[in-house]
Parts: structure tokens; C-alpha cells; sequence
């Protein structure tokens, strides 16, 4: 995860994370706050499947030929007239 700074309590923990992350096994939950387009809609949770490909050290959705990117959401909480 990019920007991510992780903290651990001692070395057994560190070695525990870090073992984690090697065998991708480490779970990692994002909060974000999203503005959504007049009339656009989302479900209250669900999957969101893209295809991902890196140019110019970012990632960019394609419509095929890309690496398949996974995002279960939920929403937490909902602002203003939505």
C-alpha cells in the first residue's frame, strides 16, 4: 500500500506484519469520502472489478489487458440530500 506508515509494539509483532505482507495476507481496510455525480447511485455495499495497468508510475483503468483489481465497499455513512 503506498503512504501506508505502520507501527508495531515489538519485534514478535513486527516479524507477524511483516510476514503478512509478504505472503499477501494482510487485510487492509480504506475509509474515503467520495462525491458522487448529480444522479449518480450506489449500493448500500458491493464489488467493484477493474482492470488496472501502470503508466507513467500510475495506475490507470483499461478495458481489458490489465491486472483485475478488487474492491468490496459498504457505506458507512451518507451526507447532505443522498
Amino acid at each position: 500500500t503506498t503512504g501506508l506508515l505502520l507501527f508495531t509494539t515489538d519485534e514478535s509483532r513486527n516479524r507477524e506484519v511483516q510476514r503478512a505482507i509478504e505472503e499477501k495476507t494482510l487485510e487492509r481496510t480504506y475509509v474515503a469520502v467520495v462525491t458522487l455525480a448529480a444522479g449518480a447511485k450506489f449500493d448500500e455495499a458491493g464489488l467493484l472489478e477493474v482492470q488496472l495497468r501502470e503508466e507513467k508510475e500510475r495506475s490507470i483503468v483499461v478495458p481489458r489487458g490489465g491486472k483485475l483489481a478488487r474492491t468490496r465497499y459498504r457505506i458507512v455513512r451518507r451526507s447532505g440530500s443522498r
